[in-house]
């Protein structure tokens, strides 16, 4: 009878237990008990070594220990082969920390892309100290809400926290489900491991390249919500959650489901409309006003930025404090831009002027605002007036860089300049308080269509549509008003009342048609979503496009052209197939 066991068997089965355990050195807390298995095992495998190497060992013994040897083998084997399948630990230098780290923030940027945190610290940035202004209205006190419960509950893992903050401009973005899956992100990613449930989630789409639906986030938000001491969720301007189809009184529906499910705390704010308000008529409700005493904190904090008869003279100082709190009863806003149309003013008899002239609502502010942005010069009325047509005009908010490179497109040019990038501060000043830039999230709250389509005819897109993922995202990277053209050109243009000789050329040039429609149609579902730019209809034409967005006027300028109906794409669609695709 021969035995299979040898000293150096042992050995080779305490290299690997060690190697093992190395690579749990800095994982996190939830691999804790499997790594203190592993060390027990390791000691156990050299006490044995250094008991046989001293001993001569019978049969029975050789025995005995050959069946430990393979089983501690078959334990660590596996083991091994659980971490090079799930955890990529050769791929990752053996930092599975860094690996585990990876796989969570692929399964939680799924659930919904939407962050509303930088959101939240560009808010409560703004506000001035002491009070909760500016504004003194729904966003800004959201913004305290979430600031005060984030303060006070950080270190409690028993209780959740999440927020929303709805926008009219973003409501294609902010729809009943997506807005539930952030709920959901926001009360997963303090946990540790992910729940069950949500992983197994991911696990059901991501092969089959779905998204979940509202009925599965809601039932794993319950599942997630129960071990919760207590959930807080705060919803700011809930009126500019998108109502048609819906979605709005379904997103309530959902939410106060999920409070009678679980311990749930909500707060919200709205203007007063009545679907809402009949909903919450059972609740606290309180009217938000910026009081005096937070007016007057705020423009004491301002004065510095008046001309020097101001700042020298405390007295009248006084005098417009008095007159703005008098004037705007409660409207916080209306202060700023009262306060604002003071600036320039060099002598006190012109503020006393001005004072006089304060007016007590919205409409005349912003009148008054407009004929300052009219009275400067020449090139600086043009420039505010640029700025707000962008800003009121954009289908979506707009960054910073793609207002700046927006504004800096030229027409009829070949490339794009950098040296015509107008800086996003000289655009703000010049605009008389009515514009604001987010320093953390960098949205600005804001003849487009010529622009659009001009910015894709740049040299930098003749190249047609990229052929990898990573150089697609280096395009998108690199040509910041790249994704919104793409996006946006066709509603612009369709809102436009004549033809733009621009999209025309737009639409017959091949290159261009291509690598703006790659733009467009393709989607990144998740992280390792590989080759997601090239699963795209390739060889689509200008027609193909006008016809998918119903532009009915282009289509029949493209046939005169000499285009023809009948002309397909790689996949054998025609103009026809594309229109009745989109409706």
């Amino acid at each position: 009878m021969s035995f299979r066991f040898s000293v150096g068997e042992f050995i080779t089965a305490i290299q690997l237990a060690n190697k093992i355990r190395r690579e749990f050195d800095d994982s996190p807390s939830q691999f804790k008990a499997v790594k203190d298995e592993v060390r027990t095992l390791s000691h156990v495998l050299q006490d044995v070594d250094i008991t046989v190497s001293n001993r001569e060992l019978d049969n029975e013994q050789k025995r005995k220990l050959d069946e430990i040897d393979e089983g501690c083998r078959n334990v660590l084997d596996e083991l091994q082969r659980i971490l090079d399948k799930n955890v990529g630990v050769e791929s990752d230098g053996g930092d599975v920390g860094k690996r585990m780290k990876k796989v969570r923030r692929t399964v939680l940027d799924w659930l919904t892309p939407i962050d509303f945190a930088t959101q939240q610290s560009d808010l409560i940035s703004r506000r001035q100290a002491g009070t909760g202004i500016p504004g003194a209205g729904k966003t800004i006190l959201t913004s305290i809400v979430v600031d005060y419960l984030s303060s006070n509950f950080q270190k409690d893992a028993r209780v959740g926290i999440a927020y929303l903050y709805c926008n009219l401009r973003r409501k294609d973005e902010q729809k009943a489900e997506q807005l539930l899956a952030s709920l959901l992100k926001q009360l997963t990613q303090g946990l540790s491991p992910l729940p069950d449930d949500v992983n197994l989630l991911y696990d059901r789409h991501k092969d089959k390249r779905t998204r979940q639906t509202s009925n599965e986030i809601f039932n794993i938000l319950q599942s997630v919500g129960g071990p919760f001491l207590k959930v807080f969720i705060v919803i700011d301007a809930l009126d500019e959650c998108e109502a048609s189809d819906g979605n709005r009184a379904n997103l309530l529906e959902q939410i106060f489901a999920f409070q009678m499910k679980c311990r749930v705390n909500i707060f919200t704010t709205s203007r007063s409309i009545p679907d809402i308000t009949e909903r919450f008529n059972e609740n606290l409700c309180l009217e938000i006003r910026a009081s005096n005493h937070d007016v007057r904190k705020y423009l004491d904090g301002h004065m510095a930025q008046l001309n020097r008869c101001v700042r020298d003279s405390l007295g009248l100082q006084d005098e417009i404090k008095t007159s703005i709190v008098k004037s705007v009863d409660g409207m916080f806003l209306l202060a700023q831009l009262q306060f604002d149309s003071l600036k320039g003013k060099a002598s006190p008899k012109a503020i006393r002027t001005a004072l006089k002239k304060l007016s007590t609502g919205y409409d005349q502010a912003y009148d008054d605002a407009m004929t300052r942005i009219e009275g400067q010069l020449a090139d600086e009325e043009h420039r505010a007036k640029q700025v707000l047509s962008w800003i009121t005009c954009a289908r979506r908010p707009l960054t910073t860089s793609e207002l700046e490179h927006a504004f800096a497109t030229e027409l009829r040019e070949s490339q794009f300049d950098d040296d015509n990038i107008t800086p996003i501060e000289d655009m703000v000043s010049v605009c008389a308080g009515l514009v604001t830039a987010d320093e953390e999230s960098h949205i600005v709250q804001c003849n487009i269509t010529s622009i659009c389509v001009t910015y894709h005819s740049f040299n930098v897109f003749a190249s047609g549509i990229c052929q990898s993922d990573h150089d697609f995202e280096g395009r998108l990277r690199s040509n910041h008003f790249y994704d919104y053209s793409s996006h946006n050109w066709r509603d612009h243009a369709r809102k436009a009342s004549s033809l733009i000789p621009e999209v025309i050329s737009f639409l017959d040039a091949k290159a261009q048609v291509e690598e703006s429609s790659q733009a467009l149609l393709a989607l990144k579902l998740y992280s390792f979503d590989f080759d997601y730019s090239q699963r795209i209809a390739k060889q689509v034409t200008g027609l193909h496009l006008a016809a998918y967005f119903g532009l009915r006027n282009i289509v029949n300028r493209l046939f005169e052209i000499g285009l023809v109906a009948h002309i397909k794409d790689y996949n054998g669609r025609t103009p026809p197939w594309w229109a009745a695709r989109n409706g």
